[in-house]
C-alpha cells in the first residue's frame, strides 16, 4: 500500500464505527457504569465519549479490551457497548445517534 491507499483502507474499515456518546444516551458525567459479566467492575463517565477505569481515562471499547485481556481473552477490536450497563440497561440498547 502507498500512504494514500493505507489511509483510504483504514477509513473504509472505520466508516461504521461511531463512538458511543453518553450525553446523547442520557447518561450524565459522573455516572457509574458496570461491566456485564462482573458487576463489581465499574467505571465513571468523564465526558461524552470516555470513562475512567482504574485511574485511567479511555473509551468504552478500550476499557472492554483491557478487562477481557486481563481475563485471558485477547481481541483486537470489539463493540464495547455490549459489555457495559447503566442502571441495568446495556449501553448498546441506549445508543442514540
Amino acid at each position: 500500500f502507498t500512504s494514500l491507499e493505507f489511509l483510504l483502507e483504514t477509513h473504509r474499515k472505520c466508516e461504521g464505527a461511531i463512538l458511543f456518546n453518553f450525553e446523547k444516551a442520557g447518561i450524565p458525567k459522573g455516572a457509574s457504569i458496570s461491566f456485564v459479566s462482573a458487576t463489581t467492575i465499574t467505571a465513571t463517565v468523564v465526558d461524552e465519549n470516555h470513562i475512567l477505569l482504574q485511574g485511567e481515562t479511555m473509551s468504552v471499547s478500550g476499557a472492554t479490551l483491557r478487562i477481557l485481556a486481563s481475563h485471558g481473552k485477547k481481541r483486537t477490536n470489539i463493540q464495547g457497548t455490549k459489555y457495559w450497563t447503566y442502571q441495568g440497561v446495556p449501553l448498546s440498547e441506549m445508543k442514540k445517534l
